[in-house]
């Protein structure tokens, strides 16, 4: 994983910036250099209003932090990119990693005012989308590219900065106007830094102040012995994660991450199931089947929202804590910005995703249920746009396929699941739009008027809309019962090829296999062909999972689990009618498979 080309140059202007006051460079310095060079961490922390102003009113004292931690802050970020699935290493990245940290970077933030989890929530998403508001975006801001700078030493030092302003370090005696140099205008973070008194390096630490009692949020790093002894090893993205540390204190500092002060009870909960849209939600709330409490208890989330809490009968005789909470919109931004301060909140043991998805036609039917073996981002990278022999566009894209899998234990234990074959749910599959135009037309070849054919009610229940169909089709003449050359040829064909009958709609079934998941709806009807170039076992698409697998990734929750149940095959043929089963079925799928397999938390 590379660096970009603006994190080497807020890097080297970092130490820079340090080495002209005579200190030891920090991850505040490189705070403060992220205002030097233009860059997507310097907008969001401009759209949140903090700039090099604000930063330098807040340092009261030279910026003191444990040897290590510039080199410990690259390494996350550069963990955060690879996670997910960025080229590069970018400011952005570095800043999720600074809101990680216990550091002066980190420390420097929270006075400013900053609510860590939020800034970090709002980076990590646009890291994880790969796209930024039109607002935000590079070139949309007035500053230069790169702020001019004086060298050092180039005269007399500049004036002052006003009372309310703090230097980086304690400011010596101010030099008489009469030889005080001309003040410039719009001054830059280094055109701040005045003369250093040499005796303030070896000033002591100022005394931390008592440690505040264990609370529910919890940090992401280690202590500082930890730190030294702890090897450094490459991430392996995988839905198994090593646990989090566990919540409380971290030395003698207060560490809210932007939260009330009033420390709050930890509540944990074994299993998160995030949900995009309301109707999935509604699906996960249906659930009764070995529940022990007799409904589920809505209460307001840390972010205000409502999580609903129910417990399980697990394998074992144990309980399975779950709870539910939804996005309010579709997308990975949306979902990583619901998750994230939950997992903080309630350190569940596993993250789930039931809902719905597009499935891949001749692999699959409607209102089955995929498991997911791996997620990964399909519209992420280089578009090429190719113009084949016929003008028609074809797109390809070209890009790093990073992937988030299943553990192989799970997987094994996936490829052999299967509901309860009387599970009640199941006899609420509707029969597809396929099957009923197929019974509609024999019946007209047969010269029997469908409407009043006795089975119409349970052979094709959705009457007026395959009428429609068979219309817009042109199966049938407009506006009546006739067939067309079109129809007659299609039904006649159907027979030839099942001489004992029409099938029936094949029975319910579980596949495991590959999710894609993209930024945008697909009514593409040569979009799984395409995608299987670059993912053979494809499956299904849809818009949120492999951002909730980087999340869990980043966040080191150790099981992630998605189910998706087929609502259509992504072509001109798309519609809702099997959203309502397919959002239920994958529900109940993924809660019967966690009560059978996910382990015991181990406190």
């Amino acid at each position: 994983m590379v660096d970009s080309t603006d994190l080497a140059q807020v890097l080297h202007q970092a130490h820079d910036i340090a080495q002209s006051v005579a200190q030891k460079p920090t991850t505040a310095h490189v705070l403060l250099a992220l205002f030097t060079v233009e860059n997507r961490a310097q907008f969001l922390l401009k759209e949140k209003g903090v700039d090099e102003d604000c930063l330098l009113e807040r340092m009261t004292s030279q910026p003191l932090e444990q040897d290590g931690l510039i080199r410990e802050a690259c390494m996350r970020a550069r963990e955060i990119a690879q996670s997910s699935g960025a080229r590069e290493t970018d400011c952005m990245h570095l800043l999720v990693a600074f809101t990680r940290m216990r550091c002066a970077a980190n420390e420097l933030m929270v006075k400013a005012g900053l609510h860590l989890i939020n800034l970090g929530n709002t980076a990590l998403a646009y890291c994880l989308s790969g796209s930024m508001p039109r607002r935000l975006q590079p070139g949309r801001n007035s500053m230069p590219v790169d702020m001019p700078r004086p060298s050092r030493p180039l005269g007399p030092p500049p004036s002052p900065p006003p009372a309310s302003a703090l230097a980086l370090s304690p400011r010596p005696t101010p030099v008489p106007a009469s030889s005080r140099a001309p003040s410039r205008p719009a001054l830059s973070p280094r055109d701040l830094i005045d003369e250093v008194n040499e005796d303030a390096l070896n000033a002591p630490k100022p005394t931390a102040e008592p440690p505040l009692p264990a609370h529910k949020e919890r940090v992401d790093h280690a202590s500082p012995n930890e730190q030294e002894s702890k090897p450094k090893e490459e991430p392996q993205p995988s839905f198994e994660h090593p646990p989090l540390p566990p919540a409380g204190q971290v030395g003698n500092d207060k560490y809210r991450l932007g939260r009330a002060e009033k420390p709050r009870s930890v509540e944990h909960v074994d299993v998160l199931v995030v949900t995009s849209v309301k109707d999935e939600y509604d699906a996960v709330l249906k659930i009764d089947t070995g529940a022990l409490s007799e409904e589920w208890v809505v209460h307001e989330g840390p972010t205000g929202l409502d999580v609903a809490f129910r417990n399980f009968q697990a394998a074992g005789g144990r309980q399975l804590r779950v709870a539910v909470t939804r996005a309010l919109e579709m997308g990975s931004v949306a979902a990583v910005n619901a998750a994230v301060p939950l997992v903080h909140a309630y350190t569940p043991l596993c993250i789930a995703m039931p809902g719905v998805c597009a499935g891949r036609r001749g692999e699959v039917e409607q209102g089955d249920v995929i498991i997911a073996s791996r997620l990964w981002s399909y519209d992420t990278g280089k578009i090429t746009v190719e113009i084949n022999n016929s003008d028609q566009r074809i797109e390809r894209i070209e890009g790093e396929l990073l992937t988030y899998q299943i553990p192989a234990a799970w997987q094994q234990k996936a490829e052999s699941f299967s509901p309860p074959s009387g599970s009640h749910w199941l006899a609420e599959r509707p029969r597809t739009y396929a099957t009923q135009m197929d019974w509609m037309l024999e019946r007209i070849l047969e010269g029997v008027d469908p409407s009043r054919h006795p089975e119409r009610k349970t052979k094709c229940p959705n009457y007026t809309k395959i009428l429609e169909l068979l219309w817009a089709k042109e199966w049938l003449q407009q506006k009546t019962l006739e067939l067309t050359a079109e129809g007659s040829a299609h039904i006649k064909l159907q027979q030839l090829r099942h001489p004992d009958g029409l099938p029936e709609p094949p029975p319910f079934r579980v596949h495991v296999g590959s999710i894609g998941t993209g930024s945008r709806v697909m009514r593409d009807p040569g979009i799984f062909d395409r995608l299987a170039e670059r993912e053979r076992k494809l499956l299904g698409l849809e818009m949120e999972a492999s951002a909730i697998g980087a999340m869990a990734h980043l966040h080191r929750v150790r099981y992630t689990l998605v189910m998706k149940g087929v609502m259509d095959f992504a072509d001109s043929e798309k519609d809702d009618h099997f959203k309502p089963f397919a959002a239920r079925a994958s529900a109940e799928c993924l809660l019967a498979f966690l009560r059978a397999n996910l382990p015991h938390r181990k406190h």
